[in-house]
């Protein structure tokens, strides 16, 4: 059994308290060889299993990818009497993936060694208490059988050992049936599923063998922020990211989380273009735990870099917490920059027009509030009063020329082949951005931008007559 200081560092949605019976919940470690798959019960209650390809590729491509370690950890199960609270999609995709694991096990003397699990998971599949009577459902379940075969060539009895010996679950076993309908709603009717940001600080604790003072710090930090913070974080990086090589970057949603899915220190593998990063790691690792750093007090921080790939686990938190400072800082501009300075007032006037708090005007800001912190993260605050303005013509070009705008009118602005993300991406110095030539605008559609307006006279990048 584990206590709930150790089950909250781990992959968890749910908060350990007393049910109404004054009793904790049972917690405990499982692996998933030792799982009762012959008792498990879905409820009625329970959504349609929805996992697809990517999700089920995913997850092989996890077992296989960690295969060495000791211990690997898929997540939590939550359970009532045996009924499947929370884990139906991992469970469901489990029986799956055994079945067809069992199956490609050529030596029928290996194969008997494994009939156990087999008929548990054969007995669940066939049970009266699991119902797969949904279309959606079925239709899941039939595809993923073919994605799994296609795998086969991947399988093989250390895996399958791994698979039932070294994957594990954090089993939480709630009291009451109150318990666990609080708990569904919780998290079914409240949003149905974990946020994004959510699903990547569970995939990136699995990758941490055992939390440093450092690690605690940041998921400590991270725990105490608004989700809606962290939303705004998450979406800026993203579209940094993605705005940059021309792609698309609306959304920030769970099927995009590979964006921040990176290299493992733990897989042993050394790729050439990723060299890089792991010298940076381990030489800022060494020489900020050097005990001389006790006696000349210096702390080097890892470079990060929104262009590089990205460690998992702990770096990835490090990173996290380094981009959220900067978030913060940049937005704090036009509180701290010398008075008197371009950049400052125009910071200024971004958020104090007449029509900034319409909602367009917002993706505008938002837009240009990326670019920044792009540039930042590539160039540090070099050069910001004059890199600012040119950020802000080509920001609120775009406002100026509409009457409205949409959030996709932005998209498809800052990913555009011509976009200052893809000037900065290329940039090599500072001057690479401000000496580029940015055409003025020839009439203005936007009512309430007066004070935009007379700022693009001012750089001469305003055309009209009016």
């Amino acid at each position: 059994m584990v206590n709930s200081t150790y089950l909250s560092n781990i992959d968890r949605s749910y908060d350990l308290r007393e049910d109404v019976e004054g009793q904790l919940p049972q917690v405990e470690i499982c692996s998933v060889g030792s799982l009762p798959f012959n008792d498990f019960v879905i409820p009625p209650y329970q959504r349609p299993y929805k996992w697809t390809a990517k999700n089920v590729n995913q997850l092989i491509s996890d077992i296989i990818a960690f295969r060495e370690r000791k211990q690997y950890r898929l997540g939590t199960l939550v359970l009532h009497n045996n009924e499947i609270v929370d884990g139906q999609q991992r469970i469901i995709t489990l029986t799956l993936l055994i079945r067809i694991m069992y199956d490609a096990l050529k030596d029928e003397k290996v194969k008997a060694s494994y009939c156990d699990i087999y008929k548990k998971i054969t007995a669940f599949s066939n049970s009266d208490r699991v119902s797969f009577c949904n279309r959606y459902t079925l239709h899941n379940i039939v595809d993923n059988i073919h994605i799994i075969e296609n795998r086969k060539s991947d399988f093989d009895k250390q895996l399958f050992d791994f698979l039932l010996t070294k994957c594990e679950f954090v089993v939480v076993r709630l009291n009451s049936i109150s318990e666990a309908f609080q708990f569904f709603d919780s998290q079914n009717a409240r949003g149905k599923d974990l946020a994004a940001h959510d699903l990547l600080k569970a995939y990136h604790l699995r990758e941490i063998p055992s939390l440093s003072e450092e690690d605690s710090k940041n998921i400590d930090d991270w725990q105490n922020r608004q989700t809606s913070f962290l939303e705004e974080v998450f979406l800026t990086l993203f579209r940094a990211k993605r705005w940059s090589r021309g792609k698309r970057g609306r959304w920030f949603t769970k099927d995009h989380t590979d964006v921040f899915k990176g290299i493992s220190l733990s897989d042993e593998k050394r790729y050439p273009f990723y060299q890089m990063e792991v010298i940076a790691h381990v030489f800022s690792t060494i020489y900020n735990q050097d005990p001389i750093r006790m006696i000349d007090k210096n702390h080097i921080e890892y470079p990060f870099n929104l262009d590089d790939q990205i460690i998992n686990g702990g770096r990835f938190f490090d990173m996290i917490r380094h981009y959220m400072n900067l978030y913060e800082h940049i937005h704090q501009y036009g509180k701290i920059l010398p008075d008197g300075s371009r950049a400052k007032e125009i910071l200024n006037i971004i958020s104090s027009y007449i029509g900034s708090e319409r909602t367009g005007d917002g993706y505008v800001r938002d837009m240009f509030y990326t670019l920044l912190l792009y540039y930042i993260d590539r160039f540090g605050e070099e050069e910001l009063d004059k890199v600012i303005p040119q950020f802000f013509i080509w920001a609120y070009k775009l406002r100026l020329q509409q009457s409205a705008v949409q959030l996709a009118s932005v998209d498809n602005y800052a990913s555009g082949w011509d976009s200052m993300f893809r000037h900065v991406y290329d940039a090599k110095t500072p001057y690479d951005i401000i000496n580029v030539n940015i055409d003025g605008v020839q009439s203005k559609q936007c009512s309430g931008c007066e004070q935009v307006k007379e700022m693009f006279k001012e750089y001469n990048k305003y055309y009209g007559n009016d």
